[in-house]
């Protein structure tokens, strides 16, 4: 960021696996941010860097003229907005809140209506790191006007290399959601035969070798084309690994609720999508933990 940009001042609500750098990045930057987030650990490390801690997403919200949420699910997003001591009990205009949580497409009329009533800008922008992006230089999605999503920009630009409009409110999201349809197919289909090559009794690098050098692969194909086996693991087996199991499950457990969402995405328009709901059964396995699929058929 170009040190002649006007400092801002930021809420910034979720310091997850993705989010925890974002802000990381803006406490970097000549942004002002003050942190919320309710596990005092991930909390604690950006008061320590210099971020104003907060109580409540209420209280980072006071003054705040952009006031970031990046939490895990639909359910969050709707309580650290609007819940009870959510940032609207403390926004003011012309505030703009920009929900990057992936959330389904009802959510986010929920949310921008909210924010509507209160005189508050949104922005939906869902944010991707896929391809090798780094947490500096994310892809961000965005739905809304134009003239909120500039004012939201100098922002944005410390974490993303690419901020995009793809329509009016709810486009954004709509978008991630499809991308990230497109890419769990994908990795069902890429497990499908990597699984039918080790049956075959193939080796399973010559095969990734294979894919990589004739179709091209990003990182995120690595999700499945590293694996040593396509066998899956079972939460209960004494050899997994623990920390294996944990974060794919935890992985499959969002990568499931995106999916639900792109069908709800899909049945608002009438849109038949097979081969995304085709990816659902397989998302589990493709990631390496067979109980999903077993629990889901």
């Amino acid at each position: 960021m170009e040190s002649s940009v006007t400092p801002m001042t930021v809420a910034f609500c979720g310091l997850g696996d993705l989010g925890g750098p974002v802000c990381d990045a803006l406490i970097a930057s000549p942004h002002h941010v003050a942190a919320y987030d309710p596990r005092p650990e991930v909390l604690e490390k950006r008061v320590a860097a210099g971020a104003r801690r907060a109580t409540n997403p209420g209280d980072a919200a006071i003054g705040a003229d952009v006031i970031i949420v990046f939490v895990r699910d639909d359910s969050q997003a709707l309580d650290v907005v609007s819940g009870p001591a959510g940032v609207l009990r403390t926004a003011r205009p012309p505030a703009v809140v920009v929900v990057h949580s992936t959330v389904a497409p009802a959510t986010v009329r929920m949310l921008d209506a909210a924010c509507g009533a209160a005189g508050v800008g949104f922005v939906d922008a869902g944010v991707s790191r896929g391809g090798g992006r780094t947490t500096d230089r994310l892809y961000a999605m965005c739905g809304g006007n134009q003239a909120t999503i500039d004012a939201v920009l100098p922002v944005l630009s410390v974490y993303c290399a690419e901020v995009v409009r793809f329509g009016d409110t709810g486009a954004g999201m709509s978008a991630k959601l499809v991308r990230n349809a497109m890419r769990y197919g994908v990795w069902a289909v890429q497990y499908e035969g990597m699984a039918l090559a080790e049956a075959a009794g193939l080796d399973l690098g010559a095969m990734a070798h294979l894919y990589r050098s004739t179709f091209g692969t990003t990182s995120d194909d690595e999700a499945v084309l590293a694996r040593a086996t396509m066998v899956p693991v079972t939460p209960g087996d004494p050899n997994a690994d623990a920390d294996f199991v944990a974060r794919m499950s935890a992985a499959i457990t969002l990568g499931w609720k995106d999916l639900d969402d792109a069908y709800e995405l899909a049945d608002e328009f009438a849109f038949d999508v097979p081969m995304a709901r085709a990816a659902k059964p397989l998302y589990g396995l493709a990631l390496g933990v067979a109980h999903f699929e077993e629990e889901h058929r």
